[in-house]
């Protein structure tokens, strides 16, 4: 239904456990088998974020503690190395983390 939180997960270990490959996989719908599964349920890239941050906070309890950057919120996120939105869909799960904010405190990761 219209405006109902979408979160994604994972069957990890016998799926990939990333955050931006879940989002590419619901924008696309692509299979492995090169097809399209269900193409009219597609995410737009925002629907996609909001289902990695915000929905996913709202679906542990937490959305008043976490999923968005908000005033007395904590600020424990991911920091990208490039802006998913200028990539294609099919890309996203290419984007490399270029580190992370933990508490407030900036940690690069170093190669």
């Amino acid at each position: 239904a219209a405006g109902m939180p979408t979160t994604m997960h994972s069957d990890a270990p016998l799926a990939p456990p990333s955050p931006l490959t879940a989002a590419s996989v619901h924008m696309t719908r692509a299979t492995r088998q090169g097809g399209v599964s269900t193409p009219s349920e597609k995410l737009t890239p925002q629907q996609a974020l909001r289902a990695v941050t915000l929905d996913a906070a709202w679906s542990l309890g937490l959305e008043d503690e976490i999923g968005s950057l908000e005033v007395g919120k904590r600020a424990d996120f991911t920091v990208l190395d490039q802006n998913p939105f200028d990539r294609p869909a099919q890309d996203w799960d290419d984007i490399p983390v270029w580190g992370v904010v933990l508490d407030g405190h900036i940690h690069p990761i170093e190669e």
